[in-house]
């Protein structure tokens, strides 16, 4: 296992509101008979050293998975921003690979092809599709943890517009398969597809 796999953090937020699927903890909602939390933990193993999940709701449930579970530190909803803040300040090791609860095809290799592109002078590494960025699909540094918080108080919510902060690098994906996330029943459907590869841009 190379250092960067093990002084990384996986988080995956869970903390969502769901309500396109009727506002149900989405974490816990099946595919093929699945949790997609289970779906995203099995494309996540052996990816990362450590693993954190993200929820406002269920937390014994998520617990009982195995893997620590942290909530929002603020009261109202803020959005994955907040999620990834309160999970960030839990973080020890130098870096942390954040994805959605959602998206039960992510790439197997994400923390491998993010990490290649991350050099001393990037602050982040964010996966990219021929749909966009794909910024719940990132890898950053434990240490921008204070920025986030200080932009959350001061009431950001957007991911991108954070993001855009600093310096940062994208490896592309040729398709949108591996990113396609759980919205509704319709997008349950499993395309036929095989993982692509990932190519730096």
């Amino acid at each position: 296992m190379s250092a960067g796999y093990e002084d990384t953090t996986a988080i995956i937020l869970a903390g969502g509101r769901a309500t396109r699927l009727g506002g149900i903890d989405k974490g816990w909602y099946q595919l093929d008979g699945i949790p997609l939390v289970r779906h995203t933990l099995d494309r996540l193993n052996g990816q990362c050293q450590k693993t954190v999940i993200s929820a406002n709701r269920s937390h014994a449930d998520y617990a009982a998975l195995g893997y620590p579970v942290v909530a929002d530190q603020r009261s109202d909803y803020a959005g994955p921003l907040a999620g990834i803040a309160s999970a960030l300040a839990t973080v020890e090791t130098e870096f942390a690979l954040v994805v959605p609860v959602d998206t039960p095809w992510l790439p197997r290799d994400l923390c491998c092809c993010l990490h290649g592109a991350m050099t001393p002078d990037h602050d982040l590494v964010v996966a990219t599709s021929p749909h966009g960025r794909q910024p719940l699909h990132c890898l950053l540094r434990v240490a921008l943890h204070g920025d986030l918080a200080a932009a959350l108080a001061a009431g950001e919510r957007r991911v991108m517009r954070w993001q855009d902060k600093f310096s940062a690098a994208c490896v592309h994906w040729s398709s949108d398969y591996p990113f396609n996330n759980i919205n509704s029943t319709q997008d349950t459907s499993r395309p036929h597809a095989v993982d692509p590869p990932a190519k730096d841009v």
